[in-house]
């Protein structure tokens, strides 16, 4: 093959399945969310390490604090069942997303959450409030 023309062209393309090969194979370590650097990336730490350095600008954060921000930053925000149940299990403070969500959906109906407004069709919550009833039980 490597005496044909198209051999550049094939070269490419078996090196762009190689590497795609090794990202599915050679899986990162699970990684939990930081928060969003200053630059825009968002920031994503190899769970039980202390730091983090973005990969935009190489600022380093410490986990702990940047979460912390992160839940405060989220407080006040308005967010459907859905989104709440994944940030949620994103952030550690709660189990599976499908029964957080029911949770939430459940609560709603017996009026235990207050519904604030609508995000595209779908019932809104304050996320601190929701999350303040996760984290009480």
């Amino acid at each position: 093959m490597r005496h044909r023309p198209e051999a550049e062209e094939a070269f490419d393309e078996i090196g762009d399945a190689c590497r795609v090969l090794v990202r599915v194979v050679d899986r990162a370590a699970d990684r939990i969310i930081v928060g969003q650097c200053g630059c825009g990336e968002y920031l994503y730490a190899v769970r039980g390490r202390e730091h983090v350095t973005c990969s935009g600008c190489n600022t380093q954060y410490n986990v702990e604090a940047a979460r912390d921000l992160l839940r405060e930053s989220l407080d006040q925000r308005l967010c459907t069942a859905a989104e709440i149940a994944l940030l949620a299990a994103y952030l550690g403070l709660a189990g599976k997303r499908e029964q957080v969500r029911h949770k939430i959906t459940v609560w709603a109906d017996r009026g235990l959450v207050v519904r604030h407004s609508e995000i595209r069709g779908e019932p809104a919550y304050v996320f601190g409030e929701v999350v303040a009833r996760l984290m009480a039980g």
